[in-house]
């Protein structure tokens, strides 16, 4: 596995992190370097090749601009940490910065919005996390890598249907037990896709009105630290990506840290 690390800000710039002397960059190279350790073991050389050289952001250039020009190196998929990923207020977009690189960029891409206390490093089962499953593909594909990180960290997951009672047209047409059905079976897929890479998932499905509420639920019972979320971003306005306003609505309620993976 290879990963490049891009850590954004002038070289010698001094800037105000997460913690006393930031070191954040060289954190998440080592992230990198233990997660390679994880899925491919020791024996495989895998901790020597894991990142690749961090880098700088140079003075003169755009943070959008650093990271496009490093993605064109073929990789297949990106995470990005920055601040304010989503617009402020009801609007339910992405920022401008992170729609541009999202755009720029082929493959499936993760950002990341950091919330609470994490252990300052690469740490075994130092995370709880959280998917809510739809039967769409981008739902899928949130778990593919919800059950990825889990592998990595030595941890489990939890993969959370929530679905909507039914109302009294669906009672007489006996649709409520076929829905309950179709959710099971995502959970079993995504089981079956734990079992396969030595991952825990633990399956639940929830009637509620609202899956925002009852994620923040789950949320809280389970005491979650990371909630992943899949989704599929859609063109706005200019150049803007359109989230979903309830998607945004609960990333501002979640929390905990949340990584949306857009595919």
């Amino acid at each position: 596995m290879l990963a490049t690390v891009v850590q954004l800000g002038p070289e010698g710039h001094e800037r105000r992190g997460l913690f006393d002397n930031d070191d954040t960059g060289e954190i998440v190279k080592a992230s990198a370097e233990f997660a390679a350790r994880q899925v491919e073991g020791e024996s495989s050389g895998a901790a020597s090749s894991a990142s690749d050289l961090l880098t700088q952001q140079k003075a003169s250039e755009e943070p959008e601009q650093v990271i496009l020009k490093e993605a064109k190196k073929g990789f297949d998929m990106l995470f990005l940490g920055v601040g304010h990923a989503l617009e402020d207020g009801a609007a339910g977009t992405f920022s401008p910065q992170v729609a541009k690189i999202l755009q720029g960029f082929e493959g499936v891409t993760a950002v990341a919005v950091a919330r609470g206390n994490h252990p300052r490093g690469p740490r075994e089962g130092s995370l709880r996390i959280l998917v809510p499953v739809t039967g769409t593909d981008y739902s899928r594909r949130g778990a593919e890598v919800a059950v990825a990180i889990a592998k990595a960290c030595k941890c489990g997951v939890t993969a959370l249907h929530v679905s909507r009672p039914p109302d009294e047209s669906t009672l007489l047409r006996h649709q409520p037990r076929a829905r309950a059905e179709n959710g099971e079976a995502l959970l079993e897929e995504i089981s079956a896709l734990g079992g396969r890479e030595g991952v825990k998932v633990e399956s639940l499905v929830v009637s509620r009105r609202s899956q925002e509420r009852a994620i923040l639920r789950q949320v809280r019972r389970g005491r979650h630290n990371l909630v992943v979320l899949g989704i599929k971003a859609r063109p706005a306005t200019g150049e803007r990506l359109f989230v979903g306003q309830s998607t945004a609505a609960l990333v501002e309620r979640l929390p905990c840290s949340v990584l949306i993976v857009n595919s």
